[in-house]
């Protein structure tokens, strides 16, 4: 059920219905903490989809807060070098771009960029994902 829910959120989300994506997203994490814990991959993944739901909206502030928790439990969960752990990092940096924090947008950009360098194979397309967001931190600084 809660993964049914989790899907529908997200087409909702991708088909703008952001109020209905973010209420069903806080549905499914709420049940996920209760069910399953914050230290369950199920768990940090619902916060991230609510984070993208917030992100959208331009909610970056709790998006901010949120991501930093998931990222927090990500490390601990998966490990620091995880690529599911790189990606929320990731999108942490997007996220302080938006809210032109440019200098630890930056920093975070070059941090997942060298982690996914050291981990994924030398042509991995998340490694020239990291380099276009580090491209475009850098030209958003001027």
């Amino acid at each position: 059920m809660l993964s049914t829910m989790n899907n529908l959120g997200g087409v909702l989300n991708q088909r703008g219905c952001f109020a209905e994506a973010e209420a069903l997203h806080r549905q499914v994490l709420e049940s996920d903490e209760q069910s399953l814990g914050c230290e369950h991959n199920n768990t940090i993944s619902s916060m991230n989809n609510l984070v993208d739901v917030l992100t959208r909206q331009g909610e970056l502030e709790e998006a901010e807060n949120l991501q930093r928790e998931a990222i927090e439990l990500s490390q601990k969960v998966r490990g620091p070098e995880n690529p599911d752990t790189s990606s929320i990092l990731g999108n942490l940096g997007d996220i302080l771009l938006r809210q032109h924090k440019y200098e630890q947008a930056e920093t975070l950009s070059r941090e997942v960029l060298e982690l996914r360098q050291k981990v994924l194979r030398e042509n991995h397309p998340e490694i020239a994902t990291s380099l276009h967001n580090l491209a475009s931190v850098l030209s958003k600084r001027g």
